[in-house]
């Protein structure tokens, strides 16, 4: 379930990063300028779109991943010169 749940999480992280880089610019500056909005609604899409297919306890840890990941990929986004150089 644990093994399930991390590999749902980061494939939907990977469908997350792909779409960010086809967003227009306009939406991806109120994506950095709105990450709490941004990740709630990142998790909840992943919790209901994966609920449909798996387990709820598989569905519910998978969308603690993408939670984590999408935060990260946020935060990085924001501070782009501290984290990359």
């Amino acid at each position: 379930m644990l093994v399930e749940a991390t590999v749902l999480g980061a494939a939907s992280t990977a469908g997350f990063g792909l779409t960010w880089t086809r967003i227009p610019e306009q939406v991806r500056q109120w994506c950095v300028d709105h990450p709490l909005l941004t990740d709630v609604v990142a998790t909840f899409l992943t919790y209901e779109l994966l609920l449909v297919g798996t387990g709820t306890t598989t569905a519910l840890i998978a969308a603690g991943f993408v939670s984590v990941f999408v935060s990260a990929i946020l935060y990085i986004a924001s501070h782009r010169r501290k984290c990359l150089g």
